[in-house]
């Protein structure tokens, strides 16, 4: 039980050190040690590179623009006229998100 507490208590340590040191590590002076580089979630940024099938002109990339940009934590979006794109987000996105906005303008993207 004794155990089971100090793991509990490590535990809680140690997040509360992620949350305020970022990439820091942390060492603790029992017999447990924890070299665990954590990101600090402020810094983290995530790329994810698509094509878009079926754009004609420069108002197909527009509306997928529009759409795309709906998108929470985007930070940046890139579309080319020929259907390559990028989004720099804070989070993860996924290419069935990207789909997902896209669903109403009958455009479907792949990864690239």
């Amino acid at each position: 039980l004794k155990l089971i507490f100090g793991l509990a208590h490590l535990l809680l340590l140690e997040r509360a050190s992620m949350r305020s040191a970022g990439w820091r590590k942390r060492k603790y002076s029992s017999s447990l040690q924890s070299n665990m580089q954590v990101p600090d979630p402020k810094n983290f940024m995530s790329l994810i590179k698509f094509k878009i099938e079926g754009f004609h002109c420069e108002a197909c990339v527009k509306v997928a623009k529009m759409k795309l940009g709906k998108l929470t934590d985007v930070s940046e979006l890139e579309i080319n006229s020929d259907g390559k794109g990028k989004i720099v987000s804070a989070r993860e996105i996924g290419i069935s998100e990207i789909n997902q906005a896209l669903l109403e303008t009958g455009y479907k993207a792949e990864l690239s």
